[in-house]
């Protein structure tokens, strides 16, 4: 989904009318039109359409804003460029990239406070405290993104030795859209030895936390997946942790150890295992400025989404747990690219390759999905996957790039092309773009 907001529009006009009419001929050009923003956050100081005849038509304003962007957008820079300051227009990789930044700056004392900051962090103001800062990013980043989201301002706040001051702030409230997505079952998964244990590297400010909060604590779980995933490619960021009871119990263990402080019977057993599920490919390195994009010969797998979603997808998910029905749709791409014989070296089929095993039958959705396709498109399942394009993956979103010359009216016709936008049952936000150059 597209998010583009004005903070202030200034009409002159004859009547107040026309400016009620403009207002709303503006709002629909705002949702209309191309302006290439779909990847990146792009702030635009001041944007001037010039003069507009009152009775122009909606494409007219849609097609001058489109100009008006176009011209502003070259002069765009990173928002952390020395220029930024003074610059017409500053760019972010992602929506949640201002947040990240926010909570780190805040951390170490550093202002925010160029021009183009209390646009990029609607509902925050620079009059709050740190705690109330720090809390405020972790609401809203859960809310973008979830779990993976979460984990990354974690790893940024840690690098800067700053994790004490978010977890001293935190609030089991702060967390309640996560809730669900770190659960204390445990999924037939494999667990890593036990004589490595996860919170050897437990600090003495996280562990006097863990002390204070206990065993069922929103916060210890999370803490808990912060710890465990710190070893993992951030690449491979799991949208739902699994935990066994013995996990967390271990998480408590090293507090008490390091803060010498143990609550009385909260004794875990010396050396726990834990499991951990990975649902899905994730994102880019939490300090990766722009995502990585890599080559693909299956960029027509994400064109399959609008074909399960048609076949019920969705709402079969909705009767499963949810352990299992986060990884279930990644679970049928595979098949996908299986069925289309991408090779095993493929970046998508890279990323799906360690994904766990099925527990429900997967190939009625593979059925359902290619007799779909041959009805709407008259392309079967492997015609429509095998596509050469980029792919960019963030823990929010999935961007897949072609060129201009690669669009294809059987898929147009069938709307498979259309932006699906954020997809609750994927976990991500999905995106076409048809402006790939190389």
């Amino acid at each position: 989904m597209i998010h583009r907001h004005v903070h202030r529009l200034r009409f002159t006009c004859a009547r107040e009318d026309d400016a009620r009419h403009g207002r709303v001929l503006f709002e629909d050009a705002l949702r209309t039109a191309s302006l290439g923003d779909e990847s990146r956050l792009v702030l635009v100081r001041r944007l001037d359409l010039g003069r507009m005849p009152p009775g122009v038509s909606a494409t007219e304003w849609s097609r001058r804003l489109e100009q008006a962007f176009r011209v502003a957008r070259p002069k765009a820079v990173r928002f952390d460029a020395p220029p930024a300051r003074d610059a017409p227009a500053v760019y972010f990789p992602s929506r949640h990239e201002p947040w990240l930044v926010l909570a780190q700056r805040i951390a170490t004392h550093r202002a925010c406070d160029e021009w183009f900051w209390p646009s990029a962090l609607s509902g925050w103001h620079p009059t709050s405290d740190r705690a109330a800062t720090l809390r405020h990013c972790v609401r809203v980043l859960s809310a973008q993104g979830g779990l993976p989201l979460t984990l990354q301002l974690a790893a940024r706040l840690n690098a800067l030795g700053a994790l004490s001051l978010l977890l001293t702030a935190l609030q089991p409230a702060d967390l309640a859209g996560i809730e669900p997505m770190i659960t204390l079952e445990t999924p037939a998964a494999v667990a890593p030895p036990d004589s490595s244990p996860p919170f050897a590297a437990l600090t003495s400010p996280d562990a006097a936390c863990v002390a204070s909060w206990g065993l069922q604590d929103i916060r210890t779980r999370w803490l808990a997946a912060v710890y465990l995933t710190r070893a993992l490619d951030p690449r491979q960021l799991p949208f739902v942790v699994s935990l066994s009871p013995a996990c967390v119990a271990a998480l408590l263990a090293a507090s008490t150890r390091d803060s010498g402080n143990p609550p009385a019977g909260q004794m875990p057993p010396p050396s726990p295992r834990f499991a951990m599920e990975q649902s899905s490919p994730v994102a880019s390195p939490p300090d990766a400025g722009q995502p990585d994009r890599s080559f693909t010969r299956a960029g027509g797998l994400f064109f399959v989404l609008p074909l399960l979603a048609r076949a019920g997808l969705p709402a079969y998910l909705a009767s499963l747990p949810r352990s299992e029905a986060v990884a279930l749709p990644w679970q049928v791409l595979r098949l996908v690219l299986l069925h289309a014989r991408i090779a095993d070296d493929d970046t998508l089929a890279v990323m799906l390759r360690d994904l766990p095993p099925s527990r429900t039958p997967l190939g009625r959705w593979l059925l359902a999905a290619n007799r779909l396709a041959l009805r709407l498109a008259r392309l079967n399942l492997r015609q429509l996957t095998l596509r050469p394009a980029l792919v960019a993956l963030t823990p929010t979103h999935v961007d897949v790039f072609f060129r201009p010359s690669e669009a294809d009216l059987r898929i147009r016709r069938a709307a498979l092309d259309v932006d699906p936008g954020w997809l609750p049952w994927l976990g991500r936000a999905v995106a076409f773009h048809y402006n790939r150059e190389d």
